[in-house]
């Protein structure tokens, strides 16, 4: 499961490419080793930083990640159209770019501040194409909207718009994308409020992306995509979300919990 992080990350970028600023760990001394020499794969809208032994996994995230620019440009429409993505050599290196000392098992990838994603290479290497596909395409969309994307943004609203825009176009069933969700669905469990933040990090994290996806997808199936873009600019700017929902999707936040459950059930029950 793709997981937005807001880190600080930095890197010595290979002569020739994006210019990419200096990380104290990396630069060798007493704050750190030596650095290990960058190579770059490029597209017009793509560059993909990573080290000599990593460029199976560079061209294999290349051309996916490529697409995901297009796909997300779709959807989210004006944004400079062009990310930075960065191979580590290992979950040891991950861990020193992002200055993370947590369980780092399950993240396949992350998005910096800056719109900079970094991938774990031991979970993203092991996804299928299909999953690869959809991290990037999430990881893009933050990449694409962090220039909206506020402190103001529930978080729900960021993740269940990564998530539409990575899942959008996917021939998978509803259940198979969602099968955590789906069964707790039919064991009569549904949702009894909008996830809250700790969730994404918690036991029930797989529920809470599943349950962010199906909110957002329910807006663009009741009002349209443009709808679910306003409902976002709106609320990241500061405007009362209560009013939003009334004003964009003809519903107050108590009766979209209501028509998103019933929705949930439908969709998965």
């Amino acid at each position: 499961m793709a997981v937005l992080v807001l880190l600080a990350l930095s890197l010595t970028a290979p002569p020739g490419s994006a210019p990419v600023v200096a990380h104290r760990r990396l630069v060798g001394g007493a704050a750190g080793p030596a650095p290990r020499p960058w190579i770059d794969r490029s597209s017009d809208t793509v560059l993909i930083l990573g080290h000599a032994g990593g460029e199976r996994l560079m061209s294999r995230i290349l051309w996916p990640a490529t697409g995901a620019v297009e796909v997300v440009t779709e959807v989210w429409g004006s944004w400079e159209r062009h990310v930075t993505i960065i191979v580590p050599a290992d979950v040891d290196e991950l861990r020193a770019l992002i200055d993370e000392d947590g369980d780092l098992t399950h993240v396949a990838a992350l998005t910096d501040p800056s719109g900079r994603v970094v991938v774990n290479p031991d979970v993203f290497g092991a996804l299928s194409p299909a999953g690869r596909q959809v991290v990037l395409t999430h990881e893009i969309t933050h990449a694409a909207a962090r220039g909206t994307t506020s402190d103001l943004t529930p978080y729900w609203l960021a993740e269940g718009l990564a998530e539409y825009v990575a899942h959008r176009d996917s021939p998978t069933r509803d259940r198979s994308i969602a099968k955590e969700l789906a069964d707790e669905v039919r064991v009569g469990r549904l949702p009894v409020r909008l996830p809250a933040r700790h969730e994404f990090a918690g036991e029930r994290q797989a529920q809470a992306y599943q349950e962010a996806w199906l909110i957002c997808r329910f807006m663009v199936e009741r009002a349209g995509e443009e709808t679910l873009l306003r409902v976002y600019r709106r609320v990241s700017a500061g405007a009362d979300s209560d009013r939003v929902f009334r004003e964009e999707l003809g519903l107050t936040e108590e009766h979209l919990v209501e028509h998103w459950r019933e929705y949930v059930e439908r969709r998965l029950g």
